[in-house]
């Protein structure tokens, strides 16, 4: 056998040397392309999903907010009537009024104007005015108006 150095034979390699050139060959390869596209489905699935998730709870969470401010502007028209004996014609009457009921007119989270009138429309003494929002669909007497005198009986 043949050395050119005192401590090594060139007809018998290291163990080391072997798999320093597999390892160097499986570094080169890389992914396939077939795994790239795997991936790239995966991930798309899951976006997907995550989307169709969130968009649902969307819509409910604005229902909530827009449920909040109506419950808002019931408080602050009960102060109101406490201290004048009536409602107000208004809801700007809740900002202007000297003991500032309201910071500022709310809009629904559908960023729509909440409707109040007052006298109400329905004649019960115990529902004096309306307070609604019109919903998602903004239209008037659709099932998705959220109305202060049913709003706990169909809270989202």
């Amino acid at each position: 056998m043949t050395t050119d150095h005192p401590h090594r034979q060139l007809n018998n390699p290291s163990p080391a040397q072997p798999l320093r050139s597999r390892a160097a060959r499986t570094a080169r390869r890389g992914f396939t392309l077939l795994e790239m596209v795997l991936v790239a489905v995966l991930i798309a699935a899951l976006a997907t999903i995550v989307v169709v998730n969130v968009a649902g709870k969307s819509d409910k969470a604005r229902e909530r907010f827009t449920v909040t401010r109506i419950a808002q502007i019931k408080s602050a028209l009960t102060e109101y009537n406490t201290d004048y004996g009536t409602y107000p014609s208004d809801l700007q009457t809740l900002v202007t009024a000297g003991k500032g009921y309201l910071d500022k007119v709310p809009q629904d989270d559908f960023k729509r104007a909440i409707v109040y009138q007052y006298p109400g429309s329905s004649g019960d003494t115990k529902k004096p005015y309306d307070l609604y929002s019109t919903g998602k669909d903004g239209v008037f007497g659709t099932p998705d108006d959220i109305e202060v005198w049913t709003m706990d009986e169909k809270a989202p």
